[in-house]
């Protein structure tokens, strides 16, 4: 039986790992268009000569390794975005299989939580990145991260009054950073981000993650300062912070 659940546990990692990859590439379609104000339709391009990708190029990690980064048509350099998401969520993907394996069981709550978990890291990897080469946080993503953080209060019946109204005081603080500073000291997407990931992380957990994103991005800017990279005038995405 040992080796048995072991041979399940091994397959469906790799099965999960894939997923990850395949949902990691359709990811880098979605931050990537959604970034220049364009439909989810249509064929996959190069961004360079706009020449239709072929099957063999959009094989994800894989195409990037064999083309050494480079379009197989005009030779540009592709971004290093394309691997680095692809593999980042496929190891995300993994890496919550493994924590939250045995929660699994062939069963609609256990397949609807991880439904949930594995949608939710997805739009977590398309905010995060989107805003942090953007600096914008994609309403697609953001409205899918409501969702699962409305489903996930019915999972926390006794705490929802305290979780919506910390999420509600944590949106307001950074709504008034936003207004104040007509946009200079935060983005209005993080006031909705906060509202989001407040309500999915519940409260007291809210409360110390909202103070955790604060600290983070005040020694990231202090780090980006003292380096040359960033000056007091530059803007730093906040997003990145709140889901960190």
């Amino acid at each position: 039986n040992g080796v048995k659940k072991t041979a399940v546990i091994t397959a469906l990692a790799i099965f999960i790992f894939c997923l990850g990859l395949i949902v990691g590439s359709f990811l880098n379609v979605y931050i990537l268009r959604s970034a220049r104000g364009e439909s989810l339709g249509g064929r996959s391009r190069c961004p360079h000569c706009k020449r239709t990708l072929s099957f063999i190029e959009l094989i994800p990690v894989a195409s990037f390794l064999f083309q050494k980064g480079r379009c197989r048509s005009c030779g540009a350099v592709l971004s290093l975005q394309y691997p680095l998401v692809e593999m980042g969520t496929a190891v995300l993907y993994t890496g919550i299989f493994f924590f939250a394996r045995d929660m699994f069981v062939f069963s609609f709550p256990s397949l609807f939580l991880f439904l949930g978990l594995f949608a939710g890291s997805a739009a977590f990897v398309a905010i995060f990145v989107t805003d942090l080469r953007f600096t914008v946080i994609p309403d697609g993503a953001l409205f899918l991260l409501f969702l699962i953080a409305f489903v996930a209060l019915f999972f926390q019946p006794y705490h929802i009054g305290k979780t919506v109204g910390a999420a509600l005081i944590f949106s307001l603080i950074l709504f008034s950073l936003w207004f104040f500073s007509k946009g200079a000291w935060m983005g209005f997407g993080d006031v909705k981000l906060i509202f989001a990931t407040s309500l999915l992380a519940g409260y007291p957990v809210s409360f110390i993650a909202f103070l955790f994103s604060f600290w983070l991005g005040g020694i990231a800017g202090v780090a980006l300062l003292i380096f040359g990279s960033k000056s007091l005038t530059s803007k730093i995405p906040f997003g990145p912070f709140i889901l960190l």
